[in-house]
């Protein structure tokens, strides 16, 4: 029961905290109208047979830069749409996708990115036949964030994304949950004021028992997800955002994985913010960050 209640939780937590405390709109309500002229729902298959939702919207210059954005919320279309006028302004398209188990996306259950990475190889190949020969970037938040990391490892084989932005990511999923099984200890030993536990040995047993439940929910574990063992084999340019008072997914996790990284990384960190809300506190930083980091590929410029 008590893996249970944490591995549920934990689900709970990437679907909420993303959403607390901003101005949510929907897609067509863009503070600056004219930064889009119009917005297409589109709907492909999943590797694994199930449906995929999103929604494609062309800037209103004609480009062939396109950018996924993965926003890690239960609705894609939830989210503060400052993300995507960076976007809109730096001249890309955007494609704002429904991961699986969102919305009115098929699938059972989250899986940590397992099955969502491939998920993600056909959206690329839809962006693909939609503009052929254009720069493809992709844009991830927590879950996202996880996900596009994952993803770029099966993307050294084609490199058909030429860039990837990490925003609050975790270094692997067993690490992730390892963390809130100590927190939760933590907390229940000084409410119940019990003697102190031996934490490893026990957050051990819980773990193993999580990993479990993950199976049954997702038909993977948490040691099959690992950004961190992803990264090892990446080339591909990405771009490291966290902010420094996360206590969902720790900052150092992102200076995991930019250590780890084989190919050419940037982190950068933002100051009195939660998990996630750095877009939120730190507008002018969190855009001038992705300006600076599009300008340094050559393949954009």
């Amino acid at each position: 029961m008590i893996s249970y209640d944490i591995y549920k939780q934990t689900n709970k937590q990437f679907s909420d905290i993303e959403s607390q405390n901003k101005d949510i709109k929907y897609p067509q309500e863009f503070k600056h109208a004219e930064t889009f002229h119009q917005k297409e729902a589109i709907s492909i298959s999943s590797p694994f047979g199930y449906k995929l939702n999103g929604i494609f919207m062309p800037n209103t210059i004609t480009t062939n830069k396109t950018i996924l954005f993965i926003s890690g919320l239960p609705n894609a279309r939830d989210i503060d749409l400052d993300y995507l006028e960076i976007y809109f302004r730096s001249g890309f398209n955007v494609l704002l996708i429904e991961s699986q188990s969102h919305e009115d996306s098929g699938g059972n259950s989250i899986s940590w990115g397992r099955l969502e990475k491939y998920d993600i190889s056909q959206w690329v190949n839809w962006i693909k036949h939609r503009i052929p020969d254009g720069p493809i970037g992709i844009h991830g938040v927590a879950l996202g964030a996880a996900t596009a990391l994952l993803h770029a490892e099966l993307n050294e084989n084609e490199k058909n994304v030429s860039f990837y932005i990490a925003d609050s990511a975790y270094s692997d999923a067993e690490s992730l949950f390892s963390f809130h099984i100590k927190q939760w200890l933590y907390s229940y030993i000084a409410e119940y004021k019990l003697p102190l536990l031996n934490n490893e040995f026990f957050s051990s047993i819980i773990l193993h028992y999580v990993s479990y439940i993950s199976y049954f929910y997702s038909h993977s574990t948490l040691q099959d997800t690992s950004p961190l063992h992803s990264v090892q084999h990446v080339t591909t340019p990405i771009l490291y955002l966290h902010n420094e008072n996360d206590k969902i997914v720790p900052s150092s996790m992102s200076f995991e994985l930019q250590h780890a990284t084989k190919g050419p990384s940037q982190l950068y960190l933002f100051p009195n913010s939660e998990h996630a809300s750095a877009l939120a506190d730190n507008q002018q930083l969190y855009n001038t960050a992705i300006y600076h980091f599009l300008q340094s590929l050559k393949e954009l410029n």
